[in-house]
């Protein structure tokens, strides 16, 4: 299954937050620095392997309610990926910056690396935004249907896609199967659909793992 070229240039935006040597996001106290889409690959592996990352309730929302309010605005307002991807790398800095907001916002002191909450909660957040509008503006998906369909999902499934989408290298076949229930319910078909479908349940699974609220 391929993605379409939009998820791919705003997955390669979201890079920039740190899955390489490339800064993540910076909390509103931070400085900014320079980033480029070019300095981080497309499919860079997390540095904490996504099943291990879980946090309290509230720790993502705070984690998103740090990032400065122009970039989530440009998110939540955004009606084209380039606009999207500009406000992401806007966000470089420092991992010293990702640690400071961990503290701030309770990441349990036990995870092995406290930034990659922070990088991976504004990935997901980010993601499980734009994909929400695609599903809306392209495929006619109202939020209330959205929800509904997200509500009969299992634990099980919901664990799954969170583990994908922070582990991805490469879209699966395999998903497919778990993608169909979402579908269904959505009263969605074709490819392209079934890849947005996979990449918001990705988002919102990981948000939602990392103690986020939709």
């Amino acid at each position: 299954m391929r993605a379409p070229a939009a998820i791919l240039a705003l997955a390669a935006a979201t890079a920039v937050l740190g899955f390489g040597d490339a800064a993540a996001a910076r909390p509103k106290s931070a400085a900014p620095a320079t980033a480029s889409a070019d300095t981080a690959p497309l499919t860079t592996a997390p540095a904490e392997p996504t099943d291990s990352l879980h946090a309290p309730a509230g720790v993502a929302d705070c984690i998103w309610g740090e990032v400065p309010e122009d970039v989530r605005e440009a998110v939540e307002r955004a009606g084209s990926i380039d606009v999207i991807a500009t406000a992401i790398k806007d966000l470089g800095a420092d991992k010293d910056g990702q640690l400071r907001l961990a503290e701030h916002c309770g990441v349990p002191t036990g995870v092995t690396d406290p930034a990659a909450v922070v990088r991976h909660t504004i990935e997901a957040r980010t993601l499980e935004i734009w994909t929400t509008g695609q599903l809306k503006s392209a495929y006619g998906v109202s939020h209330d249907r959205l929800d509904a369909a997200w509500a009969k999902l299992g634990a099980a499934d919901k664990a799954d896609f969170a583990h994908w989408f922070g582990d991805r290298q490469q879209v699966p076949e395999d998903k497919l199967d778990r993608v169909q229930g979402l579908m269904g319910a959505l009263g969605l078909d074709g490819e392209d659909a079934a890849t947005v479908v996979l990449y918001y349940a990705g988002a919102r699974a990981l948000y939602e793992q990392l103690g986020g609220t939709i």
